[in-house]
């Protein structure tokens, strides 16, 4: 069992060095395409130098794990370090989710507080605008009635509005 472990790995470490080998020659031959460009242009020589100078290979990675060719690298350098950094890059996704779960669900909660809150205050609202009526304050009854019946309906209809926004937003 022992030997098929190390033949294994020696098959790995086979595959990464030809790839290393296989990057080294992709390399060179941009390097070789970009004197042949350079040859045919009417540059003078020490113009060809600083453009040899100028031109460099960028490659960019962005993620929550290391490039898997420098994966690779920390695998040689500190067997298991690679699983490891995984493990690390998981427990980080699995925090966010929770967190965002978290938040998700306190801002159900606060939104039907509120509207609890709001209906409340409302009904409140409306009971004294009748109990102001029925106290022969017609006047201040009314308005008070009217406009905690208005703000109902408008908070009903703002709601609504916002809702088909979103509702449109999501299917553009």
């Amino acid at each position: 069992m022992g030997t098929a472990l190390k033949e294994n790995q020696s098959e790995v470490l086979d595959s990464e060095t030809e790839t290393e080998i296989d990057n080294e020659k992709q390399e060179i031959a941009d390097i070789r395409e970009v004197n042949d460009i350079l040859d045919k242009s009417d540059l003078s020589k020490t113009q060809k130098i600083k453009v040899l100078q100028l031109v460099a290979r960028k490659e960019e990675y962005s993620g929550p794990i290391p490039h898997p060719s420098h994966l690779g690298n920390y695998e040689k350098i500190l067997p298991g370090s690679a699983d490891r950094i995984l493990k690390m890059a998981e427990r980080q996704s699995m925090h966010r989710q929770d967190n965002q779960t978290k938040i998700v669900d306190f801002e159900i909660k606060f939104r039907g507080r509120g509207q609890i809150f709001g209906f409340i205050l409302a009904f409140a609202g409306i009971i004294g605008g009748f109990v102001l009526v029925l106290s022969d304050k017609d006047v201040i009854g009314l308005s008070v009635l009217i406009g905690s019946l208005a703000t109902l309906i408008l908070a009903f209809l703002y709601g609504k509005a916002v809702n088909n926004n979103k509702n449109s937003d999501e299917n553009d």
